[in-house]
């Protein structure tokens, strides 16, 4: 073999070995090195791009040995965090292409996508919230018909309370009717009297027990009293009626020609019979009796006086 090539450590490059936690080592190449690696001008330039390269100490003469430690980690130290950094960028970059590249969802698109529906307890919460709008139809429609049943509540008691009203209004007009209707009247609309009560004569046996309306036929007959009504045949009478009033007093009506009411109750002034000439008789008139209790006879013209009615 020939003569080894001797080379000063300071004039040749210094190759370091590569860190395993570095990436890239860095690499000195002199004092001017830094021309070497210096961008364009008007070219942009980061600080994760910026390496420091220090300058080299001056030869000894006579020393052949490498550089000093120190010198060596200094260039390490700055470097080492830029490294770093470039490496961190370029993952996050990476990272970012591979997922556009294969379709993954960046964190922009997982916002706007709809989240997966849950299992579990979650599932049943989700079913639980799918069914509340059947649900809240249903409520309504069963508050609907609630408030129906209560509008229909209300209008029966509106209704009910009206007929209440114009029950109590329509018995007050006939409590006031009543109160003003007179309880007597007189038997026929015609005035004046014939044969008068205890009268003589060969038309009776004794006495005359009743009092005599000259009237044409059929002239209508009208009770002087309220009471109930019965109705018989005598063959002195001839057609009669008798009513019976709430006290006891019975008035007769005699030799009539017809009845209007045979039965049933009335008030005074109704109509319940026609004049006539039936019976002992000698001309169509009617002959009035009163009988207090159902007893003997009395004269009616001073009953009638007394009830405030005079038919003279």
């Amino acid at each position: 073999m020939g003569p080894t090539a001797h080379l000063d450590p300071v004039d040749s490059p210094v190759h370091e070995q590569p860190s395993p936690h570095l990436g890239t080592p860095a690499t000195y190449n002199g004092p001017d090195s830094t021309a070497a690696h210096e961008p364009p001008l008007g070219s942009s330039r980061s600080a994760t791009d910026l390496t420091i390269t220090p300058v080299p100490a001056p030869r000894r003469s006579g020393s052949r040995g490498r550089r000093a430690p120190a010198r060596r980690s200094a260039l390490l130290t700055v470097a080492a965090p830029s490294v770093a950094v470039l490496g961190m960028a370029g993952f996050a970059a990476v990272s970012v292409g591979l997922g556009d590249r294969t379709g993954r969802t960046t964190q922009a698109d997982a916002d706007t996508k709809p989240v997966a529906k849950s299992s579990g307890v979650g599932a049943e919460l989700d079913t639980q919230l799918s069914g509340l709008p059947d649900e809240a139809r249903d409520f309504a429609d069963r508050a609907s018909r609630a408030q129906e049943r209560v509008d229909l509540e209300q209008q029966r008691r509106e209704e009910q309370k009206r007929r209440q009203e114009e029950a109590a209004r329509k018995k007050a007009e006939a409590a006031r009717r009543e109160a003003l209707r007179p309880k007597y009247a007189l038997p026929v609309a015609q005035r004046g009297v014939g044969e008068l009560f205890g009268a003589a004569g060969s038309m009776w046996a004794s006495r005359h027990t009743g009092l005599d309306f000259p009237v044409p036929m059929n002239t209508p007959v009208m009770a002087v009293a309220d009471g109930t009504v019965q109705t018989k045949w005598n063959s002195a009478y001839g057609n009669m009626v008798i009513v019976t009033a709430p006290d006891g007093t019975e008035t007769w009506y005699c030799h009539l020609a017809g009845f209007r009411v045979r039965y049933g109750s009335v008030k005074a002034g109704d109509v319940i019979a026609y004049a006539g000439n039936t019976g002992n008789s000698s001309g169509p008139h009617l002959h009035l009796e009163v009988h207090p209790g159902g007893g003997a006879a009395i004269d009616p013209l001073q009953w009638l006086r007394s009830h405030g009615l005079d038919p003279t």
